[in-house]
C-alpha cells in the first residue's frame, strides 16, 4: 500500500521493476555468501557462471508475488548472519533481523529456513555461549509474529470488519493427499470449497479435512505401494521441475496472458522452450549433486554450524513439501540457495579426494621404501 502511494495505484510495472533489482540482488548475496563460506577463486568463477543458467529469476520478475521477494530478504538474511560468525559485529544481527521481518511478511515459506536458524543457532550457542545471537533469534522469531498481526489488526481497524482465521492449516494437508487431474497433492479448490460448505468457520472445515486426512491414511495403509507411488510422483513433480514454474507465470499461462509468438517471451514459449528446459534440466543435476557433495563434505565438526543454516532448511523443505499442498513454485527458493552451496560442496569433495589421494600416494611410497629395505 506504501509503495503504491508513491508510485501510483496498482502500477504493476514499477513492482516488476522493483523484483529485477531483488533479482539482481539475489544473485550479488549469493555471490557475498561464497565469498564468505570460501576465498577460492575457482569456487567464486564457478558460482558466477552457473548464475548465468538462473533463468528462474528471470521468469519470477515478472510475476508479481512473495516468491523473488522471499528468495532475497533470506538470503540477506543468511548472508548477515554469516557476516556476523566472521567479524562478530552486531549489527549484522540487525540486518539478520529485520530481513527475517520482510521475508515472513512476503512469504511464510520463510519459517521453515527461521527454523534451521534456530536449530543450528542452538547448538551455537551452547558451543560458544553467544548470547547476542539468541537474543537476535528470539527477536527474529517475535518481531515478524507481531509485524503480521499488527498489520491485520490495523485493516480491521480501518475497515471495521474483523479479519477471519481463513482456511485452516490441515485443509492444506488434506489437499496435499489428493489426486487431481493425474497430479499427486497438488492444489486445487479443496480448501475453499470446504470453507464456504462449512458457512466460512475455520473449526468445522478442519474437522472436515481431519476426516479426509483420517480416510486417505487408512487407505495409503491397505495399500503401501499405492501410498510409495503417491508420494514419489509428488515429490519428483516439485523438485524434477527445472524450471519451477518460472516460465509458466511468465509466458505460459494462458489463463492470464497468452504472449505473441514474434516477442522474446513468445519464443521462450514455443520456439526455444525444450531447449531451455533441457539446459536447466543439465544445471539442476550439477546443484543436486553439488548439494549431496555439501552433505557428504562440508558438514563437518570444525565448521561453523551457522552456515549450515540453507541446508537445513533445505532438509525441511523437503520434508514439507511430502505433507502440504505441493506446486514446483514452492521449491524455487530452495532451489535458488542451492547455487552458492553447490560450489561449496564440490570445493569440499575436492579438497577430501586430494587428501585422501596425498594419503594413498604416502602409504605407498613408505611401503615401497621397506620393500627396497628388504630387498638390500
Amino acid at each position: 500500500e506504501v509503495f503504491f502511494r508513491v508510485v501510483g495505484v496498482n502500477n504493476y510495472f514499477a513492482c516488476q521493476v522493483v523484483l529485477v533489482l531483488m533479482a539482481i540482488g539475489s544473485v550479488l548475496l549469493g555471490y557475498a555468501l561464497v565469498r564468505q563460506l570460501s576465498r577460492n577463486m575457482a569456487v567464486t568463477v564457478s558460482y558466477c557462471i552457473l548464475m548465468l543458467t538462473g533463468i528462474q529469476l528471470v521468469g519470477y520478475t515478472g510475476w508479481i508475488y512473495g516468491d523473488l521477494p522471499g528468495v532475497f530478504f533470506v538470503l540477506l538474511a543468511v548472508v548477515g548472519l554469516l557476516y556476523y560468525q566472521n567479524t562478530g559485529r552486531k549489527r549484522w544481527l540487525v540486518v539478520m533481523v529485520c530481513a527475517f521481518v520482510f521475508a515472513l511478511l512476503v512469504r511464510k515459506h520463510a519459517l521453515i529456513t527461521l527454523i534451521a536458524l534456530g536449530l543450528v543457532g542452538v547448538i551455537h550457542v551452547l558451543r560458544k555461549k553467544d548470547v547476542k545471537l539468541l537474543v537476535a533469534i528470539l527477536l527474529a522469531i517475535i518481531l515478524p509474529t507481531l509485524a503480521y498481526n499488527g498489520i491485520f489488526k490495523m485493516y480491521e481497524m480501518r475497515s471495521g470488519i474483523e479479519h477471519s482465521d481463513g482456511f485452516s492449516n490441515t485443509s492444506y494437508i488434506a489437499m496435499g493427499m489428493q489426486e487431481y487431474m493425474g497430479k499427486n497433492g497438488w492444489y486445487t479448490f479443496y480448501c475453499m470449497n470446504i470453507y464456504f460448505d462449512q458457512g466460512l468457520d475455520t473449526e468445522l472445515s478442519g474437522e472436515v479435512a481431519k476426516e479426509y486426512i483420517s480416510t486417505r491414511l487408512q487407505e495409503f495403509g491397505e495399500n503401501p505401494s499405492y501410498a510409495w507411488d503417491f508420494y514419489r510422483e509428488k515429490i519428483l513433480s516439485q523438485w524434477n521441475a527445472p524450471l519451477f514454474q518460472s516460465l509458466y507465470f511468465a509466458a505460459m499461462n494462458p489463463d492470464f496472458f497468452v504472449p505473441d509468438e514474434e516477442t522474446l517471451l513468445g519464443k521462450i514459449n514455443i520456439v526455444h522452450f525444450l531447449d531451455i528446459v533441457n539446459v536447466c534440466d543439465r544445471v539442476q543435476f550439477i546443484l543436486y549433486f553439488g548439494m549431496l557433495c555439501y552433505f557428504l563434505f562440508a558438514v563437518r565438526k570444525d565448521a561453523g554450524m551457522l552456515q549450515h543454516t540453507l541446508a537445513v532448511a533445505m532438509i525441511g523443505g523437503f520434508f514439507f513439501s511430502i505433507i502440504w499442498e505441493a506446486k514446483a513454485r514452492y521449491i524455487f527458493p530452495y532451489y535458488m540457495t542451492m547455487f552458492p552451496m553447490a560450489v561449496i560442496g564440490y570445493l569440499e569433495a575436492v579438497k577430501w579426494f586430494v587428501r585422501v589421494w596425498k594419503q594413498y600416494k604416502a602409504k605407498h611410497q613408505k611401503e615401497s621404501q621397506m620393500e627396497l629395505k628388504k630387498a638390500a
